[in-house]
C-alpha cells in the first residue's frame, strides 16, 4: 500500500513539473516538424512536401530565436512568417500546416512571455 501511495505521489509531482516546463526552441522545431494538420483544411500534411516543411519550421525557428518586448510581438512575428509564406504554402498543398505551424510559434511565445 505505501509503494503505491509513493508512486503515485512522485507521478503527481513528476507530472505537474512537466505541466510548467516552457517549451524550449528545440521542442518548438520538433513539434513544428511534425505538426498535425488536424484535418480541418483542404490539405493535409502527407500532401506537404519536406523541404517546404522544414524551410517553414527554420523560419518560424528564427523568428523564435530573436528578442522581443512582450507576447503580442512575439505573437506577430509569427503571423509574419505565415503571410510570408502563404503563396508556397497554398502551391504546394501546405496550408493547414502552415496554421498549424503558426499556433505552435504562438504557444511558445504565450509560454515565455506569461
Amino acid at each position: 500500500m505505501r509503494t503505491l501511495i509513493l508512486a503515485a505521489l512522485l507521478a503527481m509531482i513528476s507530472l505537474s513539473a512537466c505541466a510548467t516546463a516552457k517549451m524550449t526552441l528545440s521542442d518548438f522545431r520538433f513539434r513544428c516538424r511534425f505538426a498535425d494538420s488536424g484535418g480541418g483544411m483542404e490539405d493535409d500534411v502527407s500532401s506537404c512536401n519536406f523541404q517546404t516543411q522544414q524551410h517553414l519550421c527554420n523560419a518560424y525557428a528564427n523568428v523564435l530565436n530573436q528578442s522581443y518586448l512582450n507576447r503580442d510581438e512575439c505573437i506577430q512575428a509569427c503571423g509574419a512568417v505565415q503571410r510570408e509564406f502563404t503563396l508556397q504554402t497554398r502551391t504546394t498543398g501546405c496550408q493547414s500546416f502552415a496554421l498549424r505551424s503558426k499556433t505552435i510559434c504562438q504557444q511558445y511565445c504565450r509560454q515565455h512571455f506569461d
